[in-house]
């Protein structure tokens, strides 16, 4: 699995919405939003591109002041790493 830490600016109740506003701009469909229960209270998305194989993941814990993207081994995809590095820029701007 990739994990990459994400450095969120401005307060954690906006960290889900800016999560949002990004997948969106990059053209990511939300196709899972829920929690993880390993990390309680967090905000968990799995995100696709159109038909395209793969599955870039974002987990937010604001409880922990903490996010971060990730892509596990089995839901590899030629997208996942431009998308994942665009993401990562975006967010630590």
């Amino acid at each position: 699995m990739i994990e990459t830490p994400l450095l969120l600016p401005g307060p954690c109740e906006s960290w889900a919405e800016q999560v949002e506003q990004i997948a969106g701009d990059l053209c990511l469909v939300v196709t899972m939003r829920g929690t993880l229960r390993k990390y309680p209270g967090s905000l968990h998305w799995h995100l696709k591109k159109g038909t395209l194989a793969g599955v870039l993941e974002v987990t937010v814990w604001p409880s922990e002041s903490r996010a971060w993207v990730s892509n596990q081994s089995g839901r590899q995809g030629d997208w996942i790493a431009e998308a994942m590095a665009t993401f990562v820029a975006t967010k630590n701007e």
